[in-house]
């Protein structure tokens, strides 16, 4: 028998962002109408540059997911674990050196005023930050971690694996990136579980 789906809420909509557009960037009706639907949940705003921001998105998950997931904790404890995030941010730099490649715009996001957007990588390190001060509790699980517990599999391949696909299709690699993923597939294999114990192996990634 179905039951209703309880969501746990953690941030409040007034701190919660939301960037909607065309793949074209044409302003159009049907463009406001979900505009104004999400604007319910979230502070939203309408974009002419949708590729951009949804790369803003991927640039702050791609550091949480897979590490927070391998290590089976929540994404705060797993981000002060000794030696955790530096690989974070070595994965965040690879995702934003390939945005770079492919001349995505680096935006203002989650709450990062435009001012406030380095010429560098440590932009991409930045966001990580910001979602870890004011986007995460101490309860706080990441995606991936989520769907493991549940028995189901993870979106692995839009998030490191979309980074490394990608590197590869344009003769690079992203090697960090590329480790951390082959450990996300071994859980999935059932060749590994999510446990801190998994920490050593995640920063062995730093050396791939």
């Amino acid at each position: 028998m179905r039951q209703q789906a309880v969501i746990t809420r953690q941030v409040a909509p007034a701190d919660t962002w939301f960037s909607v557009g065309t793949i074209d960037g044409q302003r159009t009706e049907r463009l406001d109408q979900v505009a104004a639907v999400l604007a319910h949940a979230a502070v939203t705003e309408v974009t002419d540059d949708i590729r951009s921001a949804k790369w803003m998105k991927l640039i702050a998950n791609i550091p949480e997911m897979l590490p927070s997931g391998l290590l089976g904790v929540p994404l705060l404890e797993a981000a002060h674990m000794p030696g955790i995030r530096p690989v974070m941010d070595a994965m965040s730099r690879e995702a934003y050196a390939l945005a770079i490649d492919l001349g995505i715009t680096m935006l203002p996001s989650l709450g990062i005023a435009a001012e406030d957007v380095p010429d560098s990588d440590q932009y991409s390190l930045d966001l990580l930050d910001r979602v870890l001060s004011h986007f995460s509790k101490p309860d706080t699980r990441v995606a991936v971690l989520q769907d493991w517990e549940k028995g189901r599999r993870a979106e692995l391949d839009a998030f490191s694996g979309y980074v490394v696909a990608t590197s590869a299709a344009r003769g690079k690699r992203a090697p960090v990136n590329e480790a951390i993923l082959r450990l996300a597939e071994r859980v999935e294999q059932g060749e590994l579980v999510p446990s801190p114990e998994n920490a050593p192996q995640l920063v062995a990634a730093l050396y791939a």
